[in-house]
């Protein structure tokens, strides 16, 4: 069985560097960041075989999806 899942995922990036960790504490981040934009994450994965594949898209669109989805088939074709 092969499952399939899609998202969004937000790209930030550190304004301020973390204050450094104070003895038996974590190291502390700043709530301030620089968007740098979007990318959709597509993945195919087998939970009971330990298995996974991601596919990163700048888009989120029916296209990419479908293309996808042709590269990931042609992949997996050979090993059924």
């Amino acid at each position: 069985m092969v499952c399939f899942d899609e998202c969004s995922y937000q790209l930030v990036e550190e304004v301020r560097l973390p204050l450094p960790p104070e003895p038996e504490q974590p190291e502390r981040y700043d709530f301030e960041y620089k968007r740098n934009g979007t990318v959709n994450l597509f993945a195919y994965f087998q939970p009971l075989a330990g298995w996974r594949h991601i596919e990163v898209t700048q888009r989120r669109t029916k296209h990419d999806e479908s293309k996808t989805n042709e590269r990931f088939s042609r992949y997996l074709s050979p090993r059924c």
